[in-house]
Formats: structure tokens, sequence, C-alpha cells
């Protein structure tokens, strides 16, 4: 498996963002880990960063957490992957049909996450890899 280079954490949670943190950090330790919080221009940290995945809390910020996801999905190869403090399916259902790749309620299982993200950012690399194949680009 490829390494993960960067991944993009956005919440306004201080205590989510450390344990997210301290996660990648001692799991990946040659990840880049960048926060921010949900009012910054996503998009344009996106293509500064150019991160692997995005992990969005959706429910820390009086920002609507949906809104921020769909920002996000217009950058579609980035793969997703959305936290909440509720498992009321509703949320957890509008968060994947909106287009997040992955979906977990806190307070997370660190390695179960990192699991999940390393899954979704693997199988991210062979979707590239097989579409720039089929395109002809080696």
């Amino acid at each position: 498996m490829s390494r993960v280079k960067c991944v993009l954490v956005i919440s306004e949670d201080n205590n989510f963002i450390g344990d997210v943190k301290q996660a990648l950090e001692v799991c990946l330790p040659w990840t880049s880990v960048k926060t921010t919080g949900p009012n910054r221009d996503i998009r344009k940290l996106i293509r500064c960063h150019q991160p692997q995945a995005v992990v969005l809390d959706l429910g820390a910020s009086d920002n609507n957490g949906f809104d921020v996801l769909t920002d996000i999905r217009q950058v579609p190869e980035i793969p997703i992957f959305t936290l909440s403090y509720t498992n009321d399916e509703s949320i957890v259902v509008n968060a994947l049909e909106m287009g997040a790749d992955g979906h977990m309620t806190k307070p997370i299982r660190p390695f179960e996450f990192i699991a999940r993200l390393k899954a979704l950012i693997a199988r991210k690399n062979r979707l590239m890899k097989h579409e720039k194949h089929a395109a002809g680009v080696f």
C-alpha cells in the first residue's frame, strides 16, 4: 500500500482534532496532518495542500457540515471521511448520499478509523491507476 502523504482534517472541535491528529501521527508517522475550521476556503486549502483524503467533522460547528461536504465534493477525486457524534441513521445516509466515502460515529476507535481511511485512499489510488492505464497514460 502506498504511503499517505497528507490528510486535511476539518473541525472546530480541538479535542477531536487532537484525537485524529494523534491517531494519524502514531499509525501513519510519515503523514502530514493539516487542520482547519469549516469556515475557511476549503477548495483553496485542498489545492494548496493536495491532501490524499479529507476528514470532516459534520457537527462541531454552527456551520452546516453538509454545506462543507458539498463544497469539498467539488473536487471529486479526494476521498471524504465524515464523522459525527450522532449515530442517527439519517445523518449517516445523508452524508454518504451527498458524497462522503465513509463515515464513523464519534468517539472514534483510532485503529478502525485509520484502517478505514487507508482503505479509502488505497481504493482511490487503484481507481486512478486504472483510469490512467485505460487512457493509455503509464
